[in-house]
């Protein structure tokens, strides 16, 4: 009887149970009609030892591949990536993080004949005209509200979310 007791107790509390966490969030975002290779260079401290992944939250879980290619078509592939989720400091801007995280990022877009290298640095661009790491209105801001369900509780968060899109009518 006594366990049937506690299992009453629990779900009872368990409502209870439930947490709001915020996050912010920084994504990279295809906005043209052609997939696109993306190759970021994290700086040491977030990258994995084999090079190829790094660590994609303030709270050290979770990792992703540092190249990686976004598609067009959101019925046929992945068109954003997050880049990487912050937990501990949500009021950092895009430019802040981005900068705290990666040493450049990389994009090849595929043209008719050649293809474009955008190359984005803390000191500058190439083949582009708004720098990821310097001009925070180069992010688009939404906020985001997540739900994560599990057996007992669910865990809501609000995501303060920024996306980078590359579009065609920003190339140089």
């Amino acid at each position: 009887m006594k366990p049937y007791i506690v299992y009453i107790l629990l779900a009872l509390l368990c409502p209870s149970c439930d947490k709001t966490t915020e996050a912010m969030r920084i994504i990279i975002e295809n906005g043209l009609d052609t997939t696109i290779s993306i190759k970021l260079f994290p700086k040491s401290e977030y990258l994995g030892k084999s090079g190829d992944f790094y660590c994609v939250q303030s709270n050290g879980s979770g990792s992703s591949e540092t190249e990686f290619e976004l598609g067009f078509d959101t019925l046929q592939s992945k068109t954003q990536e997050w880049l990487y989720t912050c937990l501990d400091e949500i009021n950092t801007s895009p430019t802040d993080l981005v900068a705290k995280i990666f040493d450049s990022i990389h994009i090849i877009v595929p043209l008719v004949n050649d293809s474009l290298l955008i190359r984005f640095l803390p000191s500058g661009v190439s083949g582009y005209n708004d720098n990821l790491f310097t001009n925070v209105s180069a992010w688009k801001y939404e906020v985001n509200n997540y739900d994560y369900p599990t057996q007992i509780t669910t865990t809501y968060e609000k995501a303060h979310e920024y996306y980078f899109i590359v579009s065609e009518d920003k190339f140089n």
